[in-house]
């Protein structure tokens, strides 16, 4: 029997937003003019029922400022869930900023979190500040995160990704102590398997080749292998990310 996806994707908009609950193939869509108290009306009897785990959790924010209070009224409903922290395998933010994340991510259940998505919802380059998300147990304890369409300022340490085993993200300052960090994470954790950083600046780039010896050369890009054949793992640098994979 094919098993059924379920998941809960929440759109906030200006004038009005709906919920859509998918099971399946099968939709029910919420909608109202004036949503507020009914939406949030909704969605915590929706949320009350969950017990199973979620396959997707979306937030998507159309205007920055106009949805400030559903959501955190939204974040108030996840607190007060019967069964408290909410089961979800995939969580994504189509957000403007960090405080959009906090009102949602403290009330995840950490046991069953595997991937986070964070994406600006309208541009790119806005520096996304880790410090508070990073220091939670969700972040600690999901596998896989991806950061779009945010850069990460050079204030944040590259360390704070090294639990995950799967990363995607853009640094606004990449540094070759970060380079070197990644490798030796790669060389002492089995179960990290792509770390992908996109940089505006790589400080310290014309030490790869007196640190790691001449790289081999394909389409331009240069690669580096590190350990033994079954769980070693390639370097790739180009003119604009690093990618370490296993």
């Amino acid at each position: 029997m094919k098993k059924l996806r379920k998941a809960l994707r929440f759109i906030f908009r200006k004038n009005g937003g709906h919920v859509e609950n998918k099971i399946g193939r099968r939709f029910k869509t919420f909608k109202k003019e004036n949503y507020q108290q009914l939406f949030l009306n909704d969605i915590g009897y929706i949320l009350s029922l969950k017990k199973v785990p979620l396959d997707r959790f979306v937030i998507v924010l159309e205007d920055q400022f106009e949805n400030d209070e559903t959501l955190q009224k939204l974040g108030v409903i996840l607190q007060n869930r019967p069964s408290r922290l909410l089961p979800v395998r995939h969580l994504r933010f189509e957000v403007f900023d960090s405080n959009h994340i906090m009102p949602i991510l403290p009330y995840i259940d950490c046991r069953i979190l595997e991937r986070i998505q964070i994406v600006h919802a309208t541009s790119c380059g806005v520096i996304l500040d880790l410090s508070k998300i990073s220091e939670l147990s969700q972040w600690k304890s999901a596998k896989q995160v991806e950061i779009n369409n945010f850069w990460l300022s050079s204030a944040v340490p590259i360390q704070v990704f090294f639990g995950f085993e799967r990363v995607f993200a853009t640094m606004e300052v990449l540094k070759i102590e970060d380079v070197l960090a990644v490798k030796e994470t790669f060389l002492n954790s089995p179960t990290s398997s792509l770390f992908q950083f996109e940089f505006g600046e790589f400080v310290g780039e014309h030490k790869l080749h007196e640190l790691f010896g001449p790289p081999m050369v394909n389409d331009g890009d240069n690669y580096w292998k590190f350990g033994e054949s079954d769980g070693g793992f390639t370097l790739k640098v180009c003119s604009e990310l690093v990618r370490f994979e296993r």
